[in-house]
Parts: C-alpha cells; structure tokens; sequence
C-alpha cells in the first residue's frame, strides 16, 4: 500500500496498489481485512474504492501464452509511441505541437500520461496462464440428496435443487467454493487454506468441520448450523464496505433473514429427531396446526410446500420420535420430505 492517506486516494491510485489488488480478488487475508476495516471507516473512500472495483472486474482477462504475447506486444508498441509523444511535449522537440497553445498541450499530455498509467494497469491484470482456469459446477436436480467429494478431501451432501460452484485450481493456494441452496459440509482440516463457502452475503471460514448451510426459500431464510469444530461467519452489508461476524461453537446455528437484515445466533438440538415424545394428538387438523403443535413439542420447523393440498390429519402417538410423527404423516398425506437441519419441508 503506498503512503497516501484514504482520502487523497484517487482512480489510478487504486489500481497501481498491490494490496487494493490482493483485497479485491480475495488473494492475501491480511490486505483482505486491512481494506474491509479502512472502508468501513471512510463512505466517501468506500465508493471511490467501488469505482476501482467495477473498472478492475471489467479489465481483469486470463489469457493462453500465445493470445497474451500478441497483446502484449501490441501494448508495448502503443505505449512506445505515447511515451515518446510526452518526451517530445516536454522538451519541445516536436515543432509541430510546440506551436499549439500551452493549455492544448497540456491536455494532450495528460491523456498521453492516462494512457501509460491504463497500459501499466492492464499489464497488471492480463496475465498469461499454461491453462485457462474454468468454473466447475455440480447441480442436484435429482430427488435426493447428492454425495459428492471435493479435490481436497472435503465432502459434500449437496441438497435438492441446490448447486456449488468451485474454480478448477481450487486447493492450489485456497478452498472457495459458492453455494445456491442447501448442503452439509464435512471439511477436510487445512490450517494453511481455510475452507470459504459463498451464498449471498454470508461467508463462512472453517479450518476442519461439520456444518450445514440452509435456504429457506420460502421467507428467504439462511441458517447455518454447527455440528462439529468451530465455525465463523461474516455477514457483508452495503457493497462490502462493512461487515458483521459471528463465531459458532456446536449446536449453535446462525439465522439471517435479507428482508430485514437480521443477523442472530441460537442454539439448536439435532437430538430431536430421536428424542421420544410421551403423548402427541391431532384431530382433523389442518397444515397450520400441525405444524405448530410440532414446533412447540419438537422444536422442529414445519414448511409446507405441497401446493396447497388440504390436510385433514388424525392420528395419536404415544413415545414417538418425531421422525416416527413425520413418516405417519406423509404416508397419510400422500407427501415427500426434505430434513434440513431443525426444518422439514414437505411437499
């Protein structure tokens, strides 16, 4: 980072300091959370950083060997004939622009230093590459739950109607992958490339647990679940100029909601599927009373997604688990359930 205060910052000063670089494409953890702390302090200086932001998305490129050879020696070419303009416009050799007006001639040296600063820029960000870096994507559009295993050990129960997206380096320098939908992650312990997993703005950073990522589409809920090591997820507000973080420990679950911005930690009990009940009557009840009369016996959250079926529910139980209440009443019902965690849709 160069000596500047943020607020002296302007474009070119973004894009010619190597740790703004590292932060945006997420290369080194320190610059990562210097600028996210520096941001965060300084709105004016979070959007210029914005701005440099969009520019950089919009110039990075990863080219083969030979494509980048070529453009380079195009670049190179180009940026010889536009330091050689400024040489001449300084010194006066160019008799035919030391006759134009000194305000033309300033202007002109201007662009032509825009220029060598943009060259120097996209040689930053055009970088040749033996081979191309591609996005590998796995979908689960079956009917159940899809076993799966990362490059570096880790494994995946990847839900119904879910998908994770993870780049064809991955484990070479870090573990990134970005999730839509639900999954269960087994992560291979790595204190040297913390696990990150993307969906929405939650991040969570492990080095070797058990967790469960769910989305409730529904009321567009996100709850993240710990069932084994440590756990801590970030929570990124307003374009990344603040953030929030949350450290879980097992059996504690996080719970965000979009709508609102709510952003809370709980505790949860994965025993409940198995824990028996003593007595548990329904008497021709519909979808609303059920599933109330589980919440409040087994802590267990009911999402009905079963287009609008009328339910007429009869049954009585006596020291029944609620996976046993839950059997029952699909068969009964004539439905399908999905468990996520303390969640159950049915449909």
């Amino acid at each position: 980072m160069n000596d500047k205060n943020p607020g002296e910052y302007d474009l070119h000063d973004f894009l010619l300091d190597d740790s703004f670089f590292n932060y945006y494409f997420e290369r080194n953890e320190e610059d990562i959370t210097r600028w996210k702390t520096m941001l965060a302090l300084d709105e004016s200086f979070a959007e210029r950083a914005q701005k440099a932001g969009e520019l950089l998305g919009l110039l990075s490129l990863k080219l083969p060997q030979n494509e980048f050879q070529q453009e380079y020696r195009k670049l190179e070419n180009y940026v010889f004939q536009v330091s050689e303009l400024k040489k001449s416009l300084d010194d006066g050799t160019d008799a035919s622009f030391s006759r134009r007006p000194l305000r033309i001639r300033r202007i002109i040296a201007l662009i032509a230093a825009a220029s060598v600063i943009l060259f120097v820029s996209v040689l930053l960000l055009i970088k040749p590459s033996g081979s191309v870096i591609t996005t590998q994507v796995v979908k689960n559009e079956g009917l159940r739950k899809m076993f799966f295993a990362l490059p570096d050990g880790t494994h995946i129960d990847l839900g119904i109607n879910s998908e994770l997206q993870y780049e064809s380096d991955f484990n070479k320098t870090d573990r990134r992958v970005h999730l839509r939908g639900d999954a269960v992650f087994h992560v291979k312990k790595d204190p040297k490339r913390p696990f990150k997993v993307f969906e929405d703005r939650l991040t969570a950073t492990v080095l070797g647990t058990v967790f469960n990522v769910i989305h409730d589409a529904s009321d567009s809920t996100f709850s993240i679940q710990l069932l084994e090591g440590s756990l801590q997820v970030d929570m990124t507000v307003s374009n990344a100029a603040e953030f929030r973080t949350l450290y879980l420990k097992p059996y504690q679950q996080i719970l965000y909601k979009p709508s609102t911005g709510s952003f809370i930690k709980e505790r949860w009990n994965p025993d409940t599927l198995s824990t028996p009940v003593n007595h548990l009557v329904f008497k021709n009840a519909d979808f609303e009373h059920v599933a109330k009369q589980i919440k409040e016996v087994y802590g267990i959250t009911m999402v009905n997604r079963s287009n609008g079926k009328q339910w007429h529910f009869t049954a009585e139980f006596t020291n029944a688990a609620f996976k046993d209440v839950l059997q029952n009443i699909c068969i009964v019902e004539g439905l399908k359930s999905d468990l996520r965690g303390d969640s159950v849709l049915l449909r």
